[in-house]
């Protein structure tokens, strides 16, 4: 993408200029084909600075039609991001009794099967 600003850029700037190259010598010349030698220079550098928006416009739509197709393809073909999610704890309540004693007991069962800290 940066590529097609660069020559969209480079169209813009150098259009402008040829035009304004373009505006002088129609003012000096009336609108007419100049016979004044000394126009030559003017007119061969704005015949550069065309071709150069010309060059730079097709650059610059090739690179930003090629940067918006392989963006377009990079989230067409990227894989959702999930966030892990843990599995849920197993928990165990429990109330015992019996003839001359008694236990509650809560049990918090991770992935490892292990009790938590602190648990029975």
């Amino acid at each position: 993408m940066g590529i097609g600003v660069l020559g969209m850029g480079t169209f813009a700037v150098s259009g402008i200029l040829a035009n304004e190259r373009f505006s002088d010598i129609e003012e000096e010349c009336s609108g007419n084909r100049c016979p004044d030698e000394s126009y030559n220079d003017s007119i061969q550098a704005g015949r550069t600075m065309d071709t150069v928006a010309n060059v730079g416009l097709a650059v610059g739509l090739l690179g930003l039609v090629t940067g918006g197709v392989l963006i377009a393809i990079d989230l067409a073909t990227a894989e959702p991001e999930v966030a892990p999610s843990a599995p849920a704890p197993k928990h165990a309540f429990w109330i015992e009794g019996g003839p001359g004693r008694s236990s509650v007991g809560y049990r918090l069962v991770f992935l490892s099967g292990r009790p938590a800290r602190g648990q029975r």
